[in-house]
C-alpha cells in the first residue's frame, strides 16, 4: 500500500514509512528534536510536516503510543520543568506524572495541625515521598531512590549508606571506632550474648554465645535455611533476625533467642493449660534446642503429667470405646490421647502448683479470657483439705473431686 503526502505530493510505501516513523522512537537517540510529533517528510530536502493522522494510520496502536511517550520524555528531558514532572524509576513502568509542589511553610503547618514533631526528615517525606499510581512503587521523587528512605533526607541517607553502622541497630557510629557496636546499652548487651565467630564469607555469625553449632550465614544464600538476616523475627515482628542473637530450632526455623525463650517462659494464655506455646510459630512442631533445655524440660514434664491424667479421666468417663476413637472413619481413630487432650480442661492449682481436671473444654469456652484471678484456681484436693479432712473417696482420695458441670452432666 502506498501513501500520498498531500502537502508535498511525495509518495511512499507503507513499510518504508513505518520504519522511518519508528526510528523516532529510539530511546538512545537524544539528537531528535520535534514539537508535538512534528516529523518531517522523509524525502531529501522536503520541509513539510507529516500529518499525525498519517502516522497513526501507518503504525499500530501500541507503536504510536510508544512514539508519543518517547516524544513526551524527550520534551521533559530538554525542558526546564523544575522537577514538576516525575518519571517512575521502575524500569518496567516509567509512568510520568505531574507533581504538585507544597511550600515548606504549608508542610510545617500541616504537621503542627497533626501534633507531630517538626523534623527535617518528616518535612522531606511530605514533600518528596511519592507512590506511583500505576505500579504502586514508593520512591523519593527528588533522588528517585526506591523504596523511599524512611527517616532520612536525601543527603542524610547518602551519609548513612557510606557510614560505619552498628551491627544491631544500624545507627551510624564513628568510623574510627574499633568495634561495630554503638554506645546503646541494649546493643552492648546483645554483643555480650552473641557468638563471636565469623563465617568464611566474612559475615558475623548471628548465633548466641557458646553455642554448640554455629548458625548458617544469614547474609548469604544457604541450603540450610530459607530465612535471611533481613527477615523479621516471626515472634516479635519488631526487628530483623540479624539485629539480635538467634537460634535455629530442630525444625530448621530461626528466631531471636530472647523471643523464643520469653515465649516458653510466658507459657499459655488464659486460665486453661494448653501447649500451643511450645510449638514453632512457623511449622507447629515442638520446640527443641540445647539452649532451651531448662525451659522445654519443665514444659514436657507438665505435659506428661496432664497426658496421664487425661487418659485416666478418659477411662473413668467410659470414652475409650466411642466411635470417634474405635472407628476407622473417626477423627481420633486409635488416638485416645489426642482425643483426651482436645476434650478435657486442666488448670494449675494456685495452692499445690499441680494441674487438675476442670471439666470439658467446650463447657468453658465461653468463659476463657486472660483476665482471671489465679488465686481462684484451686484443685478439689486443696479445697477438701480446707473444708474437711474426712468424706473424700476411699479409692481415689481427693484427686478427682470436682463440681458437676451444668452443661454436660
Amino acid at each position: 500500500m502506498s501513501f500520498f503526502m498531500e502537502s508535498c505530493v511525495h509518495v511512499f510505501c507503507e513499510e518504508c514509512l513505518r520504519k522511518y516513523f519508528l526510528s523516532f522512537g529510539d530511546e538512545t537517540d537524544d539528537s531528535l528534536d520535534f514539537d508535538e510529533l512534528s516529523i518531517l517528510c522523509p524525502a531529501n530536502g522536503c520541509c513539510q510536516t507529516v500529518p499525525s493522522q498519517l502516522i497513526s494510520s501507518v503504525l499500530s496502536e501500541k507503536e504510536y503510543s510508544k512514539l508519543l511517550d518517547m516524544e513526551l520524555r524527550r520534551a521533559l528531558k530538554n525542558a526546564d520543568t523544575g522537577n514538576t514532572f516525575i518519571t517512575c524509576p521502575n524500569s518496567s513502568c516509567k509512568n510520568i506524572v505531574e507533581r504538585i509542589h507544597m511550600k515548606r511553610e504549608e508542610i510545617i503547618s500541616e504537621l503542627e495541625s497533626q501534633k507531630r514533631p517538626i523534623k527535617e526528615d518528616d518535612i522531606h517525606k511530605e514533600e518528596f515521598r511519592f507512590r506511583c499510581r500505576v505500579c504502586s512503587l514508593e520512591f523519593c521523587s527528588k533522588c528517585l531512590k526506591s523504596p523511599y528512605h524512611e527517616g532520612f533526607t536525601c543527603d542524610t541517607f547518602l551519609e548513612y549508606l557510606s557510614s560505619k553502622r552498628c551491627r544491631y541497630c544500624d545507627s551510624s557510629i564513628d568510623i574510627n571506632c574499633n568495634g561495630d557496636i554503638c554506645e546503646n546499652e541494649e546493643c552492648k548487651q546483645k554483643a555480650l550474648n552473641s557468638c563471636n565467630h565469623k563465617h568464611t564469607c566474612g559475615h558475623h555469625c548471628c548465633g548466641i554465645k557458646d553455642e554448640f553449632e554455629h548458625l548458617p550465614c544469614l547474609n548469604c544464600s544457604s541450603r540450610d535455611t530459607c530465612q535471611s538476616g533481613d527477615d523479621y523475627c516471626n515472634i516479635c515482628w519488631i526487628s530483623s533476625l540479624n539485629h539480635a542473637p538467634c537460634i535455629q530450632l530442630n525444625c530448621g526455623h530461626i528466631f531471636h533467642f530472647e523471643c523464643i525463650k520469653k515465649k516458653l517462659e510466658k507459657k499459655w494464655h488464659g486460665a486453661r493449660v494448653s501447649f500451643s506455646f511450645e510449638k514453632c510459630p512457623l511449622c507447629n512442631t515442638s520446640i527443641h534446642h540445647p539452649a532451651l533445655k531448662d525451659e522445654t524440660t519443665q514444659v514436657r514434664a507438665l505435659k506428661s503429667i496432664i497426658e496421664k491424667k487425661s487418659l485416666v479421666k478418659l477411662e473413668q468417663e467410659g470414652l475409650l470405646k466411642i466411635e470417634e476413637i474405635t472407628s476407622p472413619s473417626g477423627k481420633y481413630y486409635n488416638k485416645p490421647l489426642e482425643y483426651a487432650m482436645n476434650s478435657f480442661s486442666f488448670y494449675m492449682c494456685h495452692e499445690c502448683k499441680s494441674p487438675y481436671y476442670g471439666g470439658k473444654i467446650q463447657c468453658g469456652e465461653q468463659n476463657e479470657d486472660d483476665n482471671f484471678n489465679p488465686e481462684e484456681l484451686v484443685c478439689g484436693s486443696c479445697c477438701a483439705k480446707k473444708v474437711r479432712q474426712e468424706g473424700v473417696c476411699e479409692v481415689h482420695g481427693a484427686e478427682f473431686i470436682s463440681y458437676k458441670c451444668k452443661f454436660c452432666w
